[in-house]
């Protein structure tokens, strides 16, 4: 219903008709908008959407904020468009509704919101009319509560809903640009006119609607608002006196000032407008025109729909519009029109934007790596810090069978930087089981194994930085001349230096006495150290304890104890045991020798079946190394047993002494390595009461062996020559040493972690229950174990600890203190004489004290047996004269047999 016009030619309402009516006879027509087409920068959004799902939303699909921003149209043939860019998405995680910041460069600024659907078929059955019916809801809000009028921003929104196929590159979305539904349409009450026809007056048509248009611009270009009031008095001229821009809120003010005035004056909506359209306006009007009817209560608007050339508002090409308005009834709550914007077929439904095509192949595999990874942290490890993981820089010593598995599941949890030294070539059994070998790198003699795995982790992951390192790794108990010296010293500060490039080295190698440098360059250099070994059907994977700190300035060295007792860290006293505690670390000594040297004999009948280079001395040696760890066992515990009867101390030493005795004790009884490393046994660890005390470190590879290591190379077989192993023995251990490393990294406490469960017989590491639970909790990838032992046999798999022996020849302090003190020097005295590591530890002279001990027990027994010949009750138990406690096998062998158990020990 149109306002009736006075003689004057204002209408009741006092407005004047801005446009004349130039056909009486003229018929209302609809007014029809042309909606927004949307526009994505493809370079930036889909990426920052891809991360922004990944990490922030996750499984969550929104709302998210979005800020959008669209512009008048800039062409003849093309209408304004609405743009997504990267910085159209929140910041950072938990980003509350954006704010609209003042336009520039003539794009206008709308909040919306972000849908990020979790599959592709959620786009068709998402409830877009709930989402519509939010954001419409929103913007009648800010009419009614007069903000709209402030910021005429907030009548335009945006919906988008998404769904990223992050492993294919392709996106799906459907962009909705909602509306307000008037009572009824909104209609023309004439043509639609160019700004020229429409102001007329003294001057030149033509210069006033340029001048009105320059206006506009400079309004627009200083408020970044897409809407202003435009009043043009009859004194209008070109150089724009008499032109007056103002902002909504001065509706009131300017329509009073207009019916005072006694001149004429026309008063327009000006508007940016989006279409391109020479009769249609842009979408962006509609909710504007309600906000008149609701907030003005007119019912006939002049509205000035201006267009853009060449950056400023042109006159000629924008369009002047005489709009009649719906009457609101009370009460009266809009309807949501959706505006949903069709496909590239012009059909209701979502479009494809498909990046794979005109994507890098190395950028491609290198996000769908990142991709694998991102995505644990949905719901299975929220907390891991998978960039950390991937930034450590890993060391292999050995590119073999283990090196090839352990580089291939280093990539897979995004590891860069990897470098392989081996000093061997490509023979032709080694493709089969190495898997970063072909049959192409035997021929001519084969190709240097760890050039050759350097470029096949290339070829795998063009992402990868790996190198490959010719490298012989100095060994104790080898000959050597002494025209190979200054090549060995070479090789030792080769080694040095990639130890101190790395942040993780994984000990890879065929024989135990080549690890034995590089645990020593870790312990002192602070470095991460995984050791991983294989027997026929068993393997080993361990970390080494946390490195030695470095000795404070002016403190002295100490030197080692002699006389068969355990070295300490801080004092020297010799261990004395009560008589009540003697009896009972004599009969816990017992049960430990018997376990030791079973595990012993037990390690040595599997690997006489079929032994490995990296474990054929265990088939060899692993029923001595066993007993000469249990050898070594009982002399400590045998000379304090001794020291006690011969040289009693005064109960507070006494007291002292006990206590380290006991810690000597635990360190003593961490087991021995049944085999080295290829045959991937390690001592057993049996809780007693000597590992009472907390442990101050975590055991190294060396750290149960009693003896320096020497040469294991000679006097083999071809079977001890050549990998016999399980062919799927490599993988698992491989594995599992990556996963450890990665457990470590994720763990708060990094390489001091304690290990899982804590250490046997001690609360080292081990909180109350109930915070060991939450703490467990926390950590993404669980307790890193320090030790675990597997058996194919019968598909087992056991962890275990163990704590660092003071006596240990590679990282006890002793002989890491040494190595910071002489450097290449004490490298190469151990290599010449592996025995001079002995001496400086102590453990020459606890060999000799073994072996007066063992003997002074066995002419002890002897005594035992002769006195029980004549008691009655010979299966019993009784003492001896010193004090010494007497017992009888489970299996009723009696003295004779322990007697026999003792001498073969």
């Amino acid at each position: 219903m149109l306002s009736s016009l006075s003689a004057g030619g204002r209408s009741q309402d006092g407005l004047a008709p801005a446009i004349a009516v130039q056909d009486c006879d003229h018929k209302m027509e609809v007014l029809r908008f042309w909606p927004l087409e949307s526009k994505v920068e493809a370079a930036t959004f889909w990426s920052a959407l891809g991360e922004f799902k990944l990490h922030d939303l996750k499984l969550g699909e929104g709302p998210a904020p979005l800020r959008a921003s669209w512009t008048a149209s800039r062409h003849a043939s093309q209408p304004g468009l609405l743009t997504v860019r990267a910085a159209s998405l929140p910041a950072k995680e938990g980003g509350t509704a954006l704010a609209l910041a003042p336009g520039g460069s003539g794009e206008f600024e709308l909040a919306g919101d972000l849908y990020v659907l979790n599959t592709a078929e959620r786009i068709l059955s998402f409830d877009r009319k709930a989402a519509v019916q939010q954001a419409c809801d929103r913007i009648w809000a800010a009419i009614c509560s007069g903000a709209a009028e402030a910021d005429p921003r907030l009548l335009h929104t945006v919906v988008l809903l998404t769904h990223c196929d992050l492993k294919h590159y392709k996106y799906r979305h459907w962009f909705a640009f909602p509306a307000l539904q008037p009572p009824q349409p909104f209609a023309l009450a004439a043509p639609p006119a160019n700004l020229a026809a429409v102001l007329g007056g003294e001057v030149a048509a033509g210069d006033l609607a340029a001048a009105l248009a320059a206006a506009c611009s400079s309004y627009v270009a200083c408020s970044g608002l897409p809407a202003c009031l435009v009043r043009v008095n009859g004194c209008a001229d070109s150089t724009g006196a008499g032109i007056t821009t103002a902002p909504l809120t001065a509706w009131q003010d300017m329509q009073q000032q207009e019916g005072s005035s006694s001149g004429r004056q026309q008063l327009f909506l000006a508007v940016a407008d989006s279409s391109a359209l020479p009769d249609n306006p842009g979408w962006p009007l509609r909710n504007l025109l309600l906000m008149a009817a609701a907030r003005w209560h007119v019912r006939r608007l002049p509205v000035l729909c201006l267009r853009e050339r060449h950056g400023v508002f042109d006159a000629t090409a924008s369009l002047a519009l005489d709009v009649t308005l719906p009457e609101l009834p009370p009460g009266f709550h809009p309807a949501a029109l959706g505006g949903w914007e069709p496909n590239e077929r012009g059909k209701a439904g979502p479009r494809t934007a498909d990046l794979a095509p005109a994507m890098d192949p190395r950028q491609l595999a290198e996000a769908a790596v990142q991709l694998n990874l991102r995505l644990m942290r949905w719901r299975a490890a929220p907390a891991l810090d998978v960039g950390a993981i991937g930034a450590a820089r890993c060391l292999l010593l050995g590119a073999g069978t283990l090196g090839c598995s352990v580089a291939r599941a280093l990539l897979g949890w995004g590891v860069r930087h990897i470098t392989l030294v081996d000093n061997s070539r490509v023979a032709y059994s080694n493709p089969v089981r190495q898997s970063l070998f072909t049959f192409e790198d035997c021929l001519s003699g084969g190709r240097p194994k760890a050039a050759a795995a350097a470029e096949a982790l290339a070829r795998i992951f063009p992402g990868a930085c790996a190198r490959g390192v010719q490298l012989s790794v100095p060994m104790p108990g080898h000959p050597l001349a002494e025209a190979e010296v200054p090549q060995v010293l070479r090789d030792v500060a080769a080694l040095e230096g990639l130890v101190d490039a790395h942040d993780v080295v994984f000990l890879l190698t065929d024989t135990r006495e080549s690890r034995w440098l590089p645990t020593l360059l870790c312990a002192a250099r602070g470095r991460l150290a995984i050791n991983a070994a294989l027997g026929f059907g068993s393997f080993m994977v361990m970390r080494h304890g946390a490195p030695l700190p470095p000795e404070p300035p002016g403190q002295e060295p100490q030197a080692p104890l002699q006389q068969g007792r355990a070295a300490e860290q801080g004092e020297g006293h010799a261990a004395v045991a009560g008589q009540g505690e003697e009896e009972q670390q004599q009969a816990d000594l017992q049960q430990h020798i018997q376990q030791q040297r079973v595990v012993g004999q037990q390690v040595g009948q599997q690997e006489e079946a079929g032994s490995t280079p990296a474990g054929s001395e265990a088939g060899q040696q692993g029923q001595e190394d066993g007993s000469r760890a249990a050898a070594g066992a009982a002399a400590g515990l045998a000379d304090l047993s001794l020291a006690a009867h011969e040289h009693p101390q005064p109960p507070q030493q006494q007291q002292d002494e006990q206590q380290r005795g006991r810690e000597q004790g635990a360190a003593l009884q961490a087991g021995s390595r049944a085999g080295t490393a290829g045959s991937g046994h390690t001592g057993l660890v049996i809780a007693t009461p000597y590992m009472a005390a907390p442990p101050p470190r975590l055991g190294c590879y060396f750290c149960n062996d009693v003896v320096a290591p020497l040469d294991s190379t000679r006097d083999r077989s071809l079977d001890q020559q050549c990998t016999v192993a399980r062919p799927g023995l490599s993988a698992i251990a491989g594995s599992l040493a990556v996963e450890l490393m990665a457990a470590v990294l994720a763990h708060p406490a990094g390489v001091a972690a304690p290990p899982a469960g804590g250490m046997p017989g001690t609360s080292a590491g081990r909180p109350p229950a109930p915070a060991a639970a939450a703490a467990r909790q926390e950590l993404p990838l669980g307790e890193p174990a320090h030790m675990i032992r597997g058996e194919l046999g019968g598909f087992s798999q056991t962890c275990l600890a163990g704590q660092a022996f003071s006596q240990c020849t590679a990282c006890s302090p002793a002989v890491v203190r040494e190595y910071r003190r002489r450097g290449a020097d004490f490298v190469l005295e151990g290599l010449l004489e592996p025995s001079s590591l002995e001496d400086l530890t102590g453990l020459t002279e606890l060999h000799r004290s073994s072996e007066a001990a063992l003997e002074a027990w066995a002419s002890s027994d002897d005594g035992e047996e002769e006195e029980g010949q004549g008691s009655e009750g010979g299966s019993g138990g009784g003492r001896t004269a010193t004090g010494a406690t007497t017992a009888t096998h489970s299996d009723g062998g009696g003295a004779g047999q322990r007697e026999e158990d003792w001498e073969e020990l």
